[in-house]
C-alpha cells in the first residue's frame, strides 16, 4: 500500500480565524519496525514509545524503546483520526484486522451508525 504523503491542515489562529493549507511530506530514508507501543501523558504532550518485542523471549523481560515521538494533544488527536481512516481503507482492501478490541470497536461503530440512520418510528 503506497504512503499517503499529502496532508491537509486547518490551523486555527484565533477564535474566528482559521488558515487551511496542504503540505507534502517526503518519505523517510528508513523505517523502524514496531510490534508494541507505550504511551505516556503530561499536561502538555503525549509521548509514544515504540519497541520490537520477540514473543519467544522468556518472561519477564524488559525491552528498550528504539523510537519515541512527542507531540501536543491536538496533533495526537489528528493522528488518531488519520490512523483510524487508514485502517478502514486497509480493511476495505485486504480484509478484517484480526484484533479483538479493534473488531469490537468497529462493530459498535456500525451498530451506532445503523441506529442513527434508522427511520423514526411513527407515533401511535
Amino acid at each position: 500500500m503506497p504512503d499517503n504523503n499529502e496532508v491537509a491542515f486547518k490551523l486555527e489562529t484565533g477564535p474566528t480565524k482559521a488558515v487551511e493549507f496542504t503540505i507534502q511530506i517526503k518519505r523517510p530514508d528508513s523505517y523502524a519496525y514496531s510490534n508494541v507501543a507505550g504511551i505516556a501523558l503530561t499536561p502538555w504532550d503525549l509521548r509514544i514509545h515504540f519497541a520490537d518485542v520477540n514473543p519467544d523471549s522468556p518472561e519477564p523481560q524488559e525491552f528498550k524503546a528504539h523510537t519515541g515521538i512527542v507531540m501536543p494533544p491536538e496533533h495526537a488527536a489528528g493522528l488518531a483520526f488519520l490512523i483510524f481512516d487508514q485502517l478502514k481503507l486497509y480493511e476495505n482492501q485486504f480484509g478484517p484486522i484480526r484484533q479483538d478490541r479493534w473488531r469490537a470497536m468497529i462493530e459498535k461503530t456500525k451498530t451506532k451508525a445503523a441506529v442513527s440512520e434508522a427511520p423514526a418510528k411513527p407515533e401511535k
